[in-house]
């Protein structure tokens, strides 16, 4: 990461790429190329590099694991290459701790390494949100099993992305890195674009209350509780709620409104 160098570090250097050694060639990686003096990016030959995709890694590992001996599903590989976001490196290190843990790589396998939840957990979550009565049942289940509760909101909230997304533009196929186009599909009729859109920024500010709480998982009930009765003062969720209503009002139900009684007694005396 050469933007960490200090600026007398900078100006060292500066010198002797001004007049470079013929045998020598210096290669300046980082991620944050904005951060380099502009004397030192004129002087060099810049080359942008991107992420590996999901596809290139997979067949990487592929060609690894049999070079290697390790047994392993290619669903269990797309699965690491995902995991991976991009980064060839950390793929290979998590199929090394995969091969190490198992005779075969399975799905299984990858998501125990990992503590992540899984596609199938995360649809039976998002159905228990957008149907209501048994989401804080399938949290508990989740936790019982050793998940982590910010694994389990941070999956959630990728999770509600790819259904956001099914619900703007079903074409667009990394979508469906998260799930199945089918499985999408059964969920979308339970929830409206404003109520994702509150969802997840609900879930963002749990995640950041996350850090200062002393139980995490009082934080993840009470935002599961805010995601099922659509709570909130975002601009997103009051659209939600209008939606919802809309919603009802169009299926012939009329909302129910509670009013408050008024005691007589208390009642302001009007002078006549």
């Amino acid at each position: 990461e050469v933007h960490m160098l200090s600026t007398g570090a900078f100006n060292a250097l500066l010198k002797t790429l001004e007049e470079p050694p013929a045998h020598a060639v210096f290669i300046l990686a980082t991620t944050d190329p904005q951060k380099v003096p502009a004397t030192i990016q004129s002087r060099c030959q810049r080359f942008e590099f991107r992420r590996v995709t999901v596809d290139e890694i997979a067949e990487h590992l592929a060609m690894v694991a049999a070079g290697s001996g390790i047994e392993a599903d290619a669903d269990a590989l797309r699965l690491i290459a995902i995991q991976a976001e991009g980064g060839m490196r950390d793929a290979l290190s998590l199929l090394d701790q995969c091969g190490v843990m198992a005779k075969r790589v399975t799905v299984a396998t990858v998501r125990e390494v990992l503590g992540i939840v899984g596609r199938e957990a995360l649809h039976e979550l998002t159905e228990a949100i957008g149907r209501r009565p048994q989401a804080l049942a399938t949290l508990n289940l989740l936790l019982e099993q050793g998940k982590d509760v910010k694994q389990v909101l941070t999956e959630l909230i990728e999770y509600l992305r790819a259904l956001v997304l099914y619900l703007a533009v079903p074409d667009y196929e990394e979508i469906y890195l998260t799930d199945a186009k089918e499985a999408l599909a059964e969920l979308a009729p339970l929830f409206g674009r404003d109520r994702l859109l509150a969802a997840e920024e609900r879930l963002h500010s749990a995640i950041q209350e996350l850090r200062g709480s002393m139980r995490p998982r009082i934080t993840a009930e009470l935002c599961l509780l805010d995601l099922c009765r659509v709570e909130g003062s975002t601009l997103a969720a009051l659209s939600a709620r209008i939606e919802q209503l809309e919603r009802q009002m169009a299926g012939g139900v009329m909302p129910v409104y509670q009013q408050t009684p008024v005691n007589a007694q208390s009642a302001p005396a009007v002078a006549v």
